[in-house]
């Protein structure tokens, strides 16, 4: 059985020109490699969108790209990747109004946790939003629980 081969597979020179386009079209490959579970495709796909600079980038594709590279990271064990990754799509999905962005705080905070990262990103500008938000409480309260090594509180 042959497999088809994408565009992004085939050519890996661009008419940067048309990065806001590619960026799409990469958003829709690599949203379809994270529905499927298709790991070594999005592993070959996820690095050629850091290479392109749209003029504009659309904080909603950018958002998709982030969001699924710091879930393939943290899959990867790569915690610290992922909590990058993973922060720069919140910041995108509060820019647009995306609604998923609470939901990506607490994967943000969970990577923070595993990264053994010492900055709070409840306290961040973007976040102060979600900060009286009972999920988010909850989940940084285990932070702090995790952070001072209290098994009751965790």
């Amino acid at each position: 059985m042959q497999s088809t081969k994408t565009y992004s597979e085939i050519n890996d020179e661009y008419d940067t020109s048309k990065s806001s386009f590619l960026l799409e079209t990469f958003a829709l490959e690599i949203q379809m490699c994270d529905k499927i579970k298709d790991k070594k495709r999005m592993q070959r796909i996820y690095p050629k969108t850091e290479k392109l600079q749209a003029v504009i980038n659309d904080p909603k594709v950018m958002g998709i790209i982030k969001e699924c590279g710091g879930k393939m990271y943290m899959t990867e064990k790569k915690w610290e990747k992922a909590l990058n990754e993973l922060f720069e799509c919140f910041k995108y999905y509060q820019e647009c109004g995306n609604l998923r962005a609470k939901e990506i705080l607490l994967y943000v905070i969970l990577a923070s946790m595993l990264s053994k990262s010492e900055i709070n990103h409840v306290d961040t500008r973007e976040a102060k939003v979600y900060k009286d938000d009972q999920t988010v409480i909850a989940i940084t309260s285990l932070h702090q629980a995790y952070e001072k090594n209290d098994i009751k509180g965790i």
